[in-house]
């Protein structure tokens, strides 16, 4: 079943069943992502177990999760600066359409825009 924020499927093996939440959380930190994912799940395991009477969801554990993040500056005025001189192509620093940001990925993506704007404060 979807619903707005993810997914809950059930896989039934010969053991029993299990079944996957697929989570879709946006959080400026991962840990409060992970701290956000884990009520998601706790809510969604009450509603399950309430809605279908017998159903006991046992323990559970992280089977996977996105090991890189992507975060913007949006509308970044050093961005729209470098794509006007033509430093920066317009395709690059402007995928979400609003007029030049800041982009970093991986996994200290927040790390990084966060020494970016420390260092614009320092001037």
């Amino acid at each position: 079943m979807s619903y707005l924020d993810g997914s809950v499927k059930f896989h039934k093996t010969k053991k029993g069943c299990k079944v996957f939440f697929y989570f879709r959380t946006f959080s400026k930190d991962p840990n409060i992502a992970d701290m956000i994912n884990t009520q998601k799940f706790l809510d969604k395991k009450r509603l399950l177990e309430n809605k279908y009477r017998g159903l006991k969801i046992g323990k559970f554990g992280l089977v996977a999760k996105c090991s890189w993040q992507e975060v913007a500056i949006l509308r970044d005025p050093i961005a729209v600066k470098a794509i006007k001189l033509g430093i920066k192509h317009p395709k690059i620093e402007d995928s979400h359409k609003i007029g030049g940001e800041w982009e970093e990925k991986g996994f200290d993506a927040v790390e990084k825009i966060r020494r970016i704007l420390s260092m614009r404060d320092k001037e």
